[in-house]
């Protein structure tokens, strides 16, 4: 995992997704759609970006850390957290099998280092399935 921050602090439009992704697989975030640009375009550009670009599946997401282990990528999974920033809306951090945040994309850092289940603020995390091998 390669920690990139967001460059959008926005509720509506914010990066914080992107960044995750960014740094989840070792990416620079300009390598990463901007998929909330203009609000969200549907969820055909984003499968479309995990399978064809990164050979994934985004398949759904867990509502509990549990299963957490067996999907981690490169140390971690994309965990929504509630913001801290925006009431009533949700933030991306990558935490790790236990709900630790290993890398809070916002400059703040505000999640960096909590656990987010003993926190209370865990929502859920993306689950990743490897569907094949991208050759460059």
């Amino acid at each position: 995992m390669k920690p990139v921050d967001q460059m959008i602090i926005d509720c509506e439009t914010g990066d914080c997704w992107r960044a995750c992704i960014a740094s989840m697989f070792e990416m620079e975030l300009e390598q990463v759609p901007k998929f909330m640009e203009n609000g969200h375009n549907g969820w055909e550009p984003i499968f479309d970006f995990f399978e064809k670009k990164l050979g994934y599946e985004l398949t759904g997401m867990y509502r509990r850390i549990g299963p957490a282990k067996k999907y981690l990528i490169n140390g971690c999974v994309c965990g929504v957290v509630k913001s801290r920033n925006f009431e009533g809306k949700n933030h991306c951090v990558l935490l790790d099998e236990t709900g630790l945040v290993l890398h809070d994309p916002n400059p703040d850092k505000k999640f960096q280092g909590v656990n987010v289940v003993e926190s209370g603020e865990f929502v859920g995390f993306d689950v990743l399935i490897k569907i094949r091998t991208i050759k460059e």
